[in-house]
């Protein structure tokens, strides 16, 4: 009714004295959390309301950690950089147990080793370790304002960052409060943003959705939660979540306030419910509830010890048996420590239900506004493009004529589900703010025609080799022409028109016109040795995005793949949930990346990530396999492997036994394969061009309509011969124009 809060207290039992009361000994802590890119619209709004001398952010002090100190001390010393980086490196980095200086200099021989070995070093350690935790800087609270009832400067003194407009306390937090300050924190939340763009994209389809009258009991909602469908839902996407709501199937909105506090590690019943009991059984107001609570989940002696008697009295009053009392003290006491805010549960349960609302009924529009917010993680990106897959939803490449600078959503009518169509700005090397102007002036003046229209429509801001080739990689300007080698080679005459455009003023261009110059549009030939194979022009891709987005190169190995009964990580991870035990797998996968690691033993073993048609997936190689694989192993491979599979935590992890490349295995194995042709090319130049690898066992079938009496008819030619091709002959024969498509079928086993 006050519109403090978006849900109702009175239906979910969320007690307001939990938050405040009258017997409360310390001021509340408001924690509100806004749309992320309008974070600082709040800023300015409270500002203009109480005076800006009465708002100010909370100064925070950076200390000298371990590797800082020694840095700061290397370079006053004059210790070569590259000296004083190595030794940094072998002092651990673990931000949740931190190793000082000293400790380091005990633990860690190759340290001690470096100072016995070297007096500056050991000079460089001495200091260090004595400015070690010194305050070295300050900075600002990432979330954190306080409001002030008068002008700031009259309580606290204040301190102006240099980077902010915004004055700042120069008492720190704690201290601050202490002073009577009450402390906001105005959180930037990511997925407030995602429902924001969300709705606007359903908008954009005519449909106006209040995301705060939206009915809780949505059944394709509960269906999509109880089948675990839920990545990119907020607080219930992880594994570990998944694995919980498929086992608890959720029904109503209660189920995932509690899914949501039950999975944070140890609560056990809700703080409310603690408050509840001390209210009801021993006659607390709900204030002096409140104050039970905090005591015990501080667990200080002398508080404890004068609640439990107000309580054990209160309860006897009330027609209670001591014993009974005492034992019900003691059981709340028990877990209280273990206890969850559940206002805090609801209302983040809350945000989860609004975000599996839109995935269970506007799927495209939330992935595209969900891909947006993380624009510059690839990793992320990939999830939510293989989870678009899952649903059958359409992610279409970036396209210099039809993508939006971030993603969009494409449909041909209102009724239709709609496509994703892949943002510029989520090509590599390229930022969101080029694309913007290249978006802007496509709007302004129309499609690009060529390339180089577009090079002569924008200066050599946009128009860069970088940026250009990132750009052709992706395939973004196949819609002009789908040659990515031919444009790929005519950057450097791009980036000559833009460069010269860029020098013409507008008098000059009043003066000569605008007109295409025939030597602009030139294209420089190619022969067939200059055209990228499918394998060159996926890696490319790949480069470019971080994933394979238009095709797998592992869709060259499908009949062997299916012939060896090879399994996706999607389908190893879904038996893995089922069985929990480790168990034994055939997969395939391209290679992405290696990282070599030294063991305490001295051996090296590396962690080699893969990815297949359903996802990417990691394996631990260790010394023997590697020494035998590592020519294998090369970035863009495509490698077959056999090993052990089990679940770590939330990952799947999987143990390299056997690697062997997948183009050696389909080498071995005797294929019937069918060239279509989509246009007329003489069986002449297809024999010339495999004559060179005759004397295999692989048969050769072309495939091609003949016009009979008006009608198209498929001609199967059988070719003499046996061939032995490779999968790098097969993109080779693929890239040649009139070649449609080339299918392969094993002979045998």
């Amino acid at each position: 009714a006050l519109t403090i809060t978006d849900l109702d207290p009175l239906r979910f039992c969320l007690l307001f004295e939990r938050f405040l009361n009258p017997e409360r000994v310390s001021m509340p802590d408001f924690d509100i959390d806004f749309c992320q890119e309008r974070r600082d619209e709040v800023i300015q709004y409270v500002q203009n309301k109480y005076g800006s001398d009465r708002v100010a952010q909370i100064i925070t002090f950076g200390t000298l950690q371990a590797r800082a100190a020694l840095r700061d001390v290397g370079r006053v010393l004059q210790i070569p950089y590259g000296k004083v980086d190595r030794i940094c490196k072998l002092v651990p980095f673990d931000p949740a147990r931190p190793i000082t200086l000293v400790d380091a200099q005990k633990k860690i021989d190759e340290i001690k080793r470096a100072i016995s070995e070297d007096s500056l070093v050991k000079k460089m350690f001495n200091i260090a370790s004595k400015l070690e935790g010194l305050y070295r800087h300050a900075s600002t609270h990432a979330a954190g304002i306080v409001i002030g009832d008068r002008p700031l400067h009259e309580l606290v003194p204040l301190y102006r960052d240099p980077r902010s407009d915004i004055p700042a306390t120069q008492f720190s937090m704690k201290h601050s409060e202490a002073m009577g300050l009450v402390k906001f924190d105005f959180l930037g939340l990511k997925t407030l943003t995602v429902i924001r763009r969300a709705l606007e994209l359903i908008k954009a389809n005519g449909k106006d959705i209040d995301i705060l009258s939206i009915p809780l009991d949505d059944k394709k909602t509960f269906k999509m939660l109880a089948e675990a469908k839920t990545i990119g839902v907020f607080q219930l996407e992880s594994t570990g979540m998944r694995d919980v709501l498929a086992g608890v199937k959720p029904d109503r909105f209660e189920d995932i306030v509690a899914v949501v506090a039950l999975f944070r590690p140890g609560p056990m019943i809700y703080q409310e419910q603690v408050m509840q009991i001390a209210q009801i059984l021993s006659g607390f107001s709900l204030g002096k509830a409140d104050l039970l609570r905090r005591a015990m989940g501080k667990k200080i002696k002398s508080e404890m010890d004068a609640q439990r008697s107000s309580f054990i009295d209160g309860a006897i009053s009330r027609g209670t048996d001591q014993k009974k009392a005492q034992h019900i003290f003691d059981q709340i006491e028990k877990f209280a420590g273990y206890g969850f805010n559940k206002s805090h549960a609801a209302a983040y349960a809350m945000v989860a239900y609004q975000t599996g609302y839109l995935k269970a009924n506007h799927p495209v529009e939330f992935l595209a506004a969900t891909m947006t917010m993380d624009i510059n993680n690839t990793d992320k990106i990939n999830v939510f493009r293989e989870d678009a897959g899952n649903l059958k939803i359409k992610v279409f490449p970036p396209d210099i004529n039809c993508s939006d600078a971030v993603f969009s959503v494409e449909r041909e009518n209102s009724n239709d589900i709609g496509s994703i169509r892949f943002a510029l700005g989520a090509v590599k090397n390229v930022g969101i703010a080029s694309m913007k102007t290249v978006v802007l002036e496509r709007n302004k003046n129309g499609r690009y025609k060529s390339i180089f229209d577009f090079a002569r429509r924008h200066d050599t801001s946009v128009v860069n080799k970088k940026l250009i080739e990132s750009l052709v990689c992706a395939g973004a300007f196949d819609s002009i022409d789908s040659n990515r080698a031919l444009i790929f080679h005519n950057i450097e005459r791009m980036i000559q028109i833009s460069s010269k455009n860029s020098k013409q003023n507008k008098a000059q261009e009043d003066l000569f016109g605008n007109e295409d110059n025939e030597q602009d549009n030139a294209k420089v030939s190619l022969s067939k040795e200059n055209l990228w194979d499918d394998k060159e022009k996926l890696q490319r891709e790949f480069e470019s995005l971080g994933f394979y987005l238009s095709a797998h190169p592992l869709s060259n190995f499908s009949t062997v793949l299916s012939s060896l009964n090879v399994s996706s990580i999607s389908s190893v991870e879904e038996s893995l949930s089922k069985k929990g035990s480790p168990i034994a797998v055939t997969m395939a996968g391209t290679v992405v990346t290696k990282k070599e690691r030294v063991s305490q033993k001295g051996s090296r073993y590396a962690f080699v990530k893969f990815s297949d048609l359903s996802g990417e997936f990691e394996a631990t190689v260790f010394s023997d396999l590697l020494s035998n694989s590592r020519d294998i192993l090369e970035d863009g491979n495509p490698v077959l492997i056999i090993g052990k599979a089990e679940v770590d935590g939330e990952f799947t992890k999987i143990l390299a036994q056997k690697l062997s490349s997948l183009e050696h295995v389909m080498d071995n194995k005797p294929t019937n394969y069918t060239i279509t042709l989509d246009n007329p090319i003489k069986l002449e130049d297809i024999e010339n061009f495999l004559k060179t690898h005759e004397g295999g066992e692989d048969k050769i079938t072309i495939k091609t309509n003949v016009d009979k009496r008006g009608k198209a008819n498929t001609v199967n030619i059988n070719l003499n011969g046996n061939y032995n091709l490779s999968p790098s002959l097969i993109n080779k024969l693929k890239s040649i124009p009139g070649i449609s498509n080339v299918e392969s079928n094993f002979v045998s086993l």
